[in-house]
């Protein structure tokens, strides 16, 4: 079976397996979170769901300032390595 190429408007967005996996949560969870439109998601075929990653940042709410400032740095790492990893560099 051949591979497709993702198009101009999916590229960057990910699996909900990709997105679960970036944010710590369920697939399930997520799944509730876009059922409760709390989290946008975009159907690319009769059963592909995607994400676009910058969403998933609404989920995570800080308790406090330190918590902010450690997922701040935490989420720009995190989805540069994401990054990296779906262009194919490890």
């Amino acid at each position: 079976m051949a591979s497709r190429q993702p198009t101009t408007r999916t590229r960057g967005m990910v699996s909900l397996a990709e997105a679960a996996t970036l944010a710590g949560v369920s697939t399930r969870t997520l799944r509730r979170r876009i059922a409760e439109g709390i989290l946008p998601a975009y159907r690319t075929g009769p059963r592909l769901i995607r994400l676009d990653p910058a969403d998933l940042l609404e989920l995570i709410k800080p308790m406090n300032e330190t918590a902010a400032d450690r997922l701040e740095t935490r989420t720009a790492v995190q989805f540069a390595a994401e990054k990296v990893r779906r262009a194919g560099g490890f």
